[in-house]
């Protein structure tokens, strides 16, 4: 059976699920504060995958400054991760930058995290730039990304390409009863 992902608006109720993923995934998680926060600005896109029996499985954010997007944050759940649930939230917020016409989306990573800049470059981010010593604990390097003309045929062409492996993630799912939703992305 496919496994059920809805990509809703953050709210909430969905604050103390955010908190326990990123307490898995980041030495320093957000505060509930912070979070609440992100509800209320009208900048900010806060986005979750929610499970359809309702359970939180990851969120992402972009907050929009002028006709810039920077994604501040893309969390799964360690138990769901590699099941395209990254995939669909990185889509969902390229998306909100299509539709409010920026001109650029921008966000960091740790320059270990390979399987993420696979991610982000398969949307087109490509490094820009370094911020020495930006993750903590570690005082890791956090490399910085950057897709431009996100408004371009290019870069729509591009969201609809990761849709249909999307939806080739679901079918994949759907044909294989033993498939418990394990599909890379």
């Amino acid at each position: 059976m496919a496994m059920q992902v809805r990509i809703e608006r953050f709210a909430e109720a969905d604050i103390a699920a955010v908190q326990a993923i990123d307490a898995q995934v980041y030495a320093r998680p957000w505060s509930a504060a912070l979070l609440a926060d992100d509800i209320v600005k009208d900048n900010r896109h806060h986005l979750v995958a929610r499970h359809g029996d309702g359970r939180v499985m990851g969120h992402a954010s972009v907050m929009v400054l002028g006709d810039e997007g920077h994604i501040s944050t893309v969390a799964v759940d360690p138990v769901h991760q590699r099941r395209g649930i990254a995939r669909r939230l990185v889509l969902a917020l390229c998306q909100i930058g299509m539709a409010q016409n920026l001109s650029l989306l921008t966000l960091e990573v740790r320059a270990s995290n390979r399987a993420a800049q696979r991610l982000y470059s398969s949307f087109g981010f490509a490094p820009v730039g370094v911020r020495p010593r930006y993750y903590e604990p570690d005082r890791e390097d956090a490399l910085i990304l950057t897709a431009h003309d996100i408004a371009s045929a290019d870069f729509a062409a591009r969201l609809e390409r990761q849709s249909s492996a999307i939806a080739v993630l679901d079918q994949a799912s759907e044909s294989d009863p033993n498939n418990s939703g394990h599909a890379h992305d």
